[in-house]
């Protein structure tokens, strides 16, 4: 479908009517009666509420267990610290420099994303910073711009639906519908990779149940098959994570109780990810007890990255940028595949975060846990250098 085409069938986008005693979260509930999101279009089209993961991607995850290793993925030590962070009985060395002891907070700025925060209890008395006390209270304090198309859940339900379907067109119109609920259809944001390999393959539908099915912990890798549109391959980048992870949620509990094993890995991810790394590490690094560590996640780049870059260089933890537009990427590039293809790389990196994440949580299989991990990584990776009083966050 080319993009006009594409453009004039998105405005008769309809949203589902959620009830307003099930609103779950952020209007994530089940809607009422029949959902048909193209009702002029696609008059017979109707999403389900419950549907069951899609086929292929519940055998890849049954094929995922048995590779599961057994050997732990974090020691005691690093486990039992995260989970102290996570519930917030215990809090990082420096978090409290604030002057409140938050865990993680920064100045935000007064854009819709903020709606949600200015609107909840903390949030009303907090207009000009986030913050958050634990990992798990971050998730709780999600705020992002609210979207009238529909939650992730129900964008979810849809892309899974054309899917099952065999329809390209739907699933082509439903994926540029979470691009656009992610920020990245159009604009400054604009994935413009994403969009050109959704509308030139030829087997859209194969290509992103293969894509999350290659992102599930411990699948059998399959190198080759992330990389530049133009070779063929499939684009791994802060657009296209997101209709891998919507293919992957588990909405057999109903759109209101999904779980989840494919991470969405986009910049603030990974920056959050490389900020509580670099507050395990920093105690044994700073004792020299520990080689320089360094290409453990990928960190945020682009206009903002100076807000979203934790590396530091006393001791020597290094985080290289998703883009790729670096040295120091080259070398993340052979430390994680021997390659030097970087939407593999990344790639590589989601899934492996998607593993720790699953360590850290004792979860096995999609988890509801997950979801709020993710969240929280979203909201902490906003802003790892800048406290909520505007000065420089200390190490660690």
């Amino acid at each position: 479908m080319n993009e006009n085409a594409l453009e004039s069938v998105l405005k008769g986008w309809t949203p589902p009517k959620v009830s307003p005693c099930n609103p779950g979260v952020e209007g994530e509930g089940e809607w009422e009666g029949e959902w048909k999101p193209l009702p002029d279009a696609y008059p017979d089209w109707r999403v389900e509420k419950r549907p069951d993961p899609l086929t292929p991607i519940a055998d890849a995850r049954e094929a995922a267990a048995q590779n599961r290793n057994e050997s732990p993925l974090l020691s005691d030590e690093c486990a039992d610290t995260l989970r102290g962070w996570w519930s917030g009985a215990a809090l990082p060395t420096g978090t409290c420099s604030c002057g409140v002891g938050h865990f993680h907070c920064y100045k935000i700025s007064s854009g819709r994303e903020w709606k949600t925060w200015r609107n909840s209890k903390h949030g009303h008395s907090s207009p000009h910073h986030w913050w958050c006390n634990s990992i798990k209270q971050a998730a709780d304090h999600y705020s992002w711009t609210p979207y009238k198309g529909g939650s992730f859940n129900h964008l979810s339900a849809a892309l899974q639906s054309a899917i099952r379907l065999g329809n390209q067109s739907l699933t082509e119109i439903v994926c540029c519908k979470i691009l656009d609920w992610g920020g990245v259809f159009k604009g400054r944001l604009k994935s413009t990779d994403s969009i050109k390999w959704i509308n030139g393959s030829s087997n859209l539908r194969q290509d992103i149940i293969n894509s999350a099915a290659n992102l599930i912990p411990y699948s059998s890798w399959g190198s080759g098959w992330f990389g530049d549109i133009s070779s063929g391959l499939v684009p791994m980048n802060s657009g296209t994570t997101k209709i891998f992870s919507a293919a992957a949620l588990d909405l057999s509990g109903g759109v209101a109780s999904p779980r989840q094993d494919v991470l969405i890995y986009d910049g603030r991810v990974g920056s959050a990810l490389g900020l509580l790394a670099r507050r395990l590490l920093y105690p044994v690094a700073i004792r020299g007890s520990a080689q320089p560590v360094g290409y453990l996640f990928l960190r945020s780049d682009g206009g903002i990255s100076h807000k979203r870059n934790p590396s530091m260089s006393i001791p020597v933890i290094t985080f290289p940028p998703m883009n790729g537009h670096s040295g120091i990427f080259s070398k993340a590039l052979h430390v994680a595949l021997k390659t030097s293809n970087r939407d593999e790389v990344r790639a590589w990196y989601a899934r492996r975060s998607a593993e720790l994440i699953q360590y850290a949580i004792a979860a096995s299989g999609p988890h509801p846990d997950f979801i709020k991990a993710e969240k929280a990584l979203f909201m902490l990776g906003c802003d790892v250098k800048y406290l909520c009083t505007g000065l420089l966050r200390p190490v660690p």
